[in-house]
């Protein structure tokens, strides 16, 4: 009975930590749906993230290997699974300026992030849908 109390209690101090991580963030953006080996280019305030990158959904996860992240000293890193692709500092204001390309598709957006600081990017329906979120995304 004691050792699965001293699990429990290790379960939860990780599961808080990572979600201490996460919160680290001014903002995350993830590739969700839809993506079958699409070049994908991502600006953000007109600066580029990353361009022709291609990108496919996992079929069981619904949601590609690919998220973005901007830390509080305004560091953007790109994240293939655990890899970091890019890395590079920016300069943000409370809102920022999505520019989206998905083949020939473009998609551009004014986001406040007072809003939500999450956000799933899809690609159906030859059609880019940017979802914000203001609670952290969980995955099942």
């Amino acid at each position: 009975m004691i050792n699965r109390l001293i699990i429990i209690i290790a379960l939860l101090i990780l599961s808080s930590c990572t979600v201490n991580n996460n919160m680290d963030n001014k903002f995350m953006i993830r590739f969700g749906s839809c993506y079958n080996s699409d070049k994908v280019s991502l600006y953000i305030n007109e600066k580029k993230i990353f361009k022709d990158l291609i990108i496919k959904t996992d079929d069981e996860l619904d949601l590609t290997p690919i998220r973005v992240t901007c830390s509080f000293d305004n560091i953007i890193k790109v994240y293939n699974k655990k890899e970091v692709i890019f890395s590079n500092k920016i300069i943000l204001d409370k809102t920022i300026s999505l520019y989206i390309q998905k083949n020939n598709k473009i998609q551009k957006k004014i986001i406040s992030l007072s809003k939500g600081k999450s956000f799933v990017i899809d690609g159906c329906n030859n059609y880019i849908q940017i979802n914000q979120f203001s609670n952290k995304i969980v995955y099942d």
